[in-house]
């Protein structure tokens, strides 16, 4: 009887633990994603606000530090990888700004066109890009592409390792 007993009690507190350590697992994995999407988004917001460009300083006194809780520094136009449609709310392409991307082409753009404008207004990820759609008064729209594959490549990699 008393073995029964032990067996059960490891088997409930081997079941405890696991259950403990997926539920910290499921957390961090959480928290990690809420906070990398909330800086995307800010950034997209940064650059739809700012007519798709990013400042190259936007502070009081020119100083670089904290942007929303984030960083934005000196750096920041220049390492963010980002292009810029501009259309009608009829599909029609009036401008494209890929200045700020190597990787997408004219070729493309039409590729993109079509999911923002399959997607409408608001956020959204698509082909290793975060995106922000904003339609304007006189029906032209605006969609912003932001480049995450490094933030989505860390969130999977601390996904990862976390389980392992």
């Amino acid at each position: 009887m008393i073995r029964t007993l032990r067996k059960r009690f490891i088997r409930i507190a081997m079941l405890a633990v696991t259950a403990v350590m997926l539920l910290l697992c499921i957390i961090v994995n959480t928290a990690n994603f809420v906070s990398v999407n909330s800086e995307l988004n800010r950034m997209l917001e940064v650059i739809y606000n700012n007519q798709g460009k990013i400042p190259s300083l936007p502070f009081p006194g020119g100083r670089p530090g904290s942007f929303r809780d984030g960083q934005f520094t000196e750096e920041t136009p220049f390492s963010t990888r980002y292009f810029v449609l501009r259309y009608t709310t009829n599909g029609v392409l009036t401008q494209a700004d890929l200045d700020k991307i190597a990787t997408v082409t004219k070729n493309d753009i039409e590729k993109y066109l079509l999911i923002a404008l399959k997607h409408g207004e608001g956020f959204g990820y698509s082909s290793g890009y975060k995106y922000y759609v904003v339609r304007h008064n006189n029906n032209r729209c605006m969609a912003v592409f932001l480049s995450c594959y490094k933030e989505t490549r860390s969130l999977a990699t601390t996904a990862v390792l976390s389980v392992t």
